[in-house]
């Protein structure tokens, strides 16, 4: 997942106290446009998912220190082609979903914290997606039914976005009104849908930090820009005198304000009494102290000390074809017990996620790393899954879980097969028909628990299972994904499919791959499980999860 900013080091405490709090995630491209001879407009983006408590039932806080992410807004892209949903914004166990995006006319748009709007003979996608209660956002509006003609507005967090009607499009969803920062702010704005009346824009971009959609584009022949949507926020406030630290400090009406623009961490800045380093984010639990690197930093030890720690890299991308294309092997990963030297700096590395791309063949996940006196660790990133061969089928990469395989793009019969995983498990292999394109299928990126799963005539492959083997160091700051009480990381991005469902993400942030008949686009991997991303049918593959370092020693 995209994120802005950096997490702080040193993070460390108990907090318990009650919040109000706004989690508002990044808003959805709007549509970009390509066509001769018609006048096209191109749908709005939807807006970011909105949550807050404001007005309602304060939250208690708990833990240590709580992770804020920022999600990024989508980025326009050029033609009639694929958008960009916005990314999602996280406060502790609060998560808003990001805005889906307008994909032109030929395709229909994404589901999101609100539903992207549509192009021209496509209807608008669903909002509150996944499903809240209250709902965080709402569904994109219908194009046209046929050129010329206008595009949908995108959902907003107040209401859905417009059909358009003839040549004029659809009014975006209207926003949400907050005064969590001591003043009124409207966030979470559908995109407008463009005028298919003739003429040539490129559709407008939200602001900053307001979680907007952006503006759909109109064309008459030359391909024009859909609008970038823009970027989450997050802020928390509580009555009285400041007692935690992160974001942006203020004060109004007797209530102390974190407003993050970036990603951070919450924290309360006392070191607990007993804890003998700094680096990452601290906590307590069942007599360890827990050093969390959700971003690259510095580990320095007070005293000498026996630890153990675990590293973790980046997932890769999921590959990209016009048929079916393999998920992205999970992050490799690494763990042991060790010396830790009183006062030496041991540099902890976090590798990103490969980034989801349009070519055939994913983006590898990057390294992760622990070194310092005496420790020497590093973490393989995922191999990248294949993209549909043109014609033949392509191979899956190798990596720290391998990357999975896809079909032929033609009935030859010819299958890739996964690549190998040098600390997880191997990607799936592809099958072909040598008759019917429909039926051909990838496979499932490599998991740090297990293989990505062999394709079968008309099932995609699943992503291999990650692990829970340290549950209990994620729990506290809720990292991983939760099952029912436990936390895995390190699962295989799904492979994208042409037949009824994509192949699901592995268990442990894996991706869910696309499908035809619905978001043709994989599904990016969780935020720091080093998930692998899901593969698609026809355009970008799913962005792999980012890693994470942990390092714990007893009190």
């Amino acid at each position: 997942m995209p994120i802005i900013g950096t997490i702080d080091s040193a993070k460390t405490g108990n907090l318990s106290f009650n919040i109000d709090y706004l989690v508002v995630a990044g808003g959805g491209s709007g549509g970009g446009e390509f066509v001769g001879g018609t006048s096209l407009g191109g749908g709005g983006g939807g807006a970011g998912g909105y949550r807050t408590n404001v007005g309602g039932t304060p939250l208690t806080l708990t833990s240590t220190s709580y992770i804020v992410v920022v999600g990024a807004g989508g980025a326009g892209t050029t033609g009639d082609t694929f958008g960009n949903s916005g990314n999602s914004s996280i406060f502790g166990a609060i998560t808003s979903a990001g805005g889906g995006a307008c994909n032109g006319h030929a395709n229909s748009p994404f589901p999101g914290g609100s539903g992207g709007g549509a192009g021209v003979s496509q209807s608008g996608a669903a909002g509150n997606t996944p499903a809240t209660t209250p709902a965080q956002g709402f569904n994109g509006g219908n194009g046209h039914n046929t050129g010329p003609g206008g595009g949908g507005g995108g959902g907003g967090a107040g209401g859905a976005g417009a059909n358009a009607s003839g040549t004029t499009g659809g009014a975006g969803g209207i926003g949400a009104s907050n005064s969590i920062s001591g003043s009124a702010v409207t966030y979470s704005v559908g995109g407008a849908g463009n005028n298919g009346d003739g003429g040539t824009a490129n559709g407008a971009s939200a602001g900053a930090n307001t979680g907007g959609g952006g503006g759909g584009s109109k064309t008459t022949g030359s391909a024009v820009t859909g609008g970038s949507g823009g970027s989450g926020i997050v802020i928390v406030s509580y009555s009285g005198s400041q007692r935690a630290q992160g974001g942006t400090v203020t004060s109004s009406g007797g209530k102390t304000i974190h407003t993050f623009t970036s990603s951070g961490t919450f924290y309360n800045p006392s070191v607990p009494a007993g804890a003998k380093a700094t680096g990452g984010t601290i906590y307590l639990s069942g007599g360890y102290y827990y050093h969390a690197f959700v971003t690259s930093g510095v580990f320095t030890p007070t005293q000498t000390l026996s630890g153990e720690y675990f590293v973790l890299a980046g997932g890769a991308s999921g590959g990209a074809g016009v048929i079916t294309s393999g998920g992205g092997g999970a992050g490799g990963l690494t763990g042991s017990t060790s010396t830790f030297t009183n006062a030496a700096n041991y540099t902890v590395t976090i590798g990103a996620g490969g980034v989801g791309s349009t070519s055939s063949m994913g983006i590898a996940g990057n390294n992760s790393s622990l070194s310092g006196t005496g420790v020497s660790a590093t973490a393989t990133g995922g191999g990248a899954g294949a993209g549909s061969g043109n014609p033949g089928p392509a191979n899956g990469g190798n990596g720290g879980c391998g990357g999975g395989a896809s079909a032929a793009n033609n009935t030859d019969g010819a299958i890739g097969t996964g690549g190998t995983g040098s600390q997880g498990g191997n990607g799936g292999r592809a099958w072909a028909s040598s008759t019917t394109l429909s039926v051909q299928g990838s496979g499932g990126g490599g998991g740090v628990g297990g293989n990505g799963l062999n394709a079968s005539s008309g099932v995609t492959g699943a992503g291999g299972v990650g692990t829970s083997t340290y549950s209990a160091w994620l729990s506290p700051l809720g990292l991983g994904e939760n099952v029912s009480g436990t936390y895995w990381i390190g699962g295989g991005g799904g492979a994208g499919s042409r037949g009824a469902s994509g192949g699901a993400g592995g268990t442990g942030g894996g991706g869910l791959g696309g499908l035809t008949t619905t978001s043709r686009r994989g599904a990016a991997g969780a935020f720091a499980t080093g998930g692998g991303g899901g593969g698609t049918y026809g355009d970008p593959g799913g962005s792999g999860g980012s890693g994470l370092v942990i390092i714990r020693y007893a009190a």
